[in-house]
């Protein structure tokens, strides 16, 4: 399965994101799905610090597409963010962040579940 099929059919096709993108730690983008285009590296960058050392996300929150994320949850490896009633849910794999953002009258369960699920999955093969 490419990048591109992992983002368009099991994080946008489980429909509980509007926007998905796997990024590679080098901050290259593998795949995205969603209504904005990512190009922004400095926000991948600061999102990469942010994974890495949850007080980051905790004091600053993350950007993502120019939308600042309050930090509701961050551990090593995880990052939870809300924005009123959207959100994202970025966990790292050993390669790569899997990153999910949802709108109003999506569960943030639902959202984080579909993204840590495939994230554990490229956990399993290496990625």
């Amino acid at each position: 399965m490419s990048w591109q099929e992992y983002v368009d059919n099991n994080l946008i096709g489980s429909g509980f994101m509007h926007s998905a993108m796997i990024v590679g730690l080098d901050g290259t983008f593998w795949a995205w799905n969603g209504p904005e285009i990512p190009s922004d590296t400095a926000e991948v960058v600061h999102l990469l610090k942010a994974i890495d050392d949850p007080s980051v996300a905790q004091s600053k929150g993350v950007t993502i597409f120019g939308k600042k994320y309050m930090c509701i949850r961050a551990e090593p490896g995880l990052v939870y963010g809300k924005l009123g009633a959207a959100g994202l849910c970025a966990v790292k794999s050993t390669q790569a962040i899997t990153i999910g953002i949802y709108g109003d009258g999506v569960p943030a369960p639902k959202c984080n579940m579909a993204v840590e699920g495939i994230a554990n999955y490229l956990k399993s093969v290496g990625y």
